[in-house]
């Protein structure tokens, strides 16, 4: 949080290690085997790649949602701030304008002051 700039910065960042492993088994004909392996290592590793970018797919959902729930915790926290500091001002203004009688606050955060002027 930053007060100057009326900033707030929420980060949040994952690891997760990512162990992934095939095997592929195949009957070719032994006057096509030259291209054969390259074109099993070639689909295999698209595989690989598929299933890795999947997973870190779930990896960012997860972060995701943990990064929402922490933004709305915040914004609780700082709807408190923001409605005591307002009472505050208010009060600060009220007396200014006269001598305050009564101050009537309630936990649904409604404030009334009665000022004498």
């Amino acid at each position: 949080m930053d007060l100057k700039t009326s900033t707030i910065t929420a980060r949040l960042a994952a690891e997760s290690n990512l162990d992934i492993t095939r095997k592929k088994n195949a009957t070719i004909e032994e006057e096509y085997l030259d291209g054969a392996e390259a074109e099993l290592k070639k689909k295999l590793k698209q595989e690989l790649e598929k299933e890795a970018d999947s997973e870190q797919d779930k990896l960012r959902e997860e972060v995701t949602e943990q990064l929402k729930k922490k933004l709305q915790d915040l914004q609780l926290e700082m709807d408190k701030v923001i409605n005591k500091t307002t009472a505050a001002a208010l009060k600060e203004k009220a007396a200014q304008l006269g001598e305050i009688e009564e101050i009537s606050e309630d936990d649904s955060g409604s404030l009334t002051i009665k000022v004498r002027v």
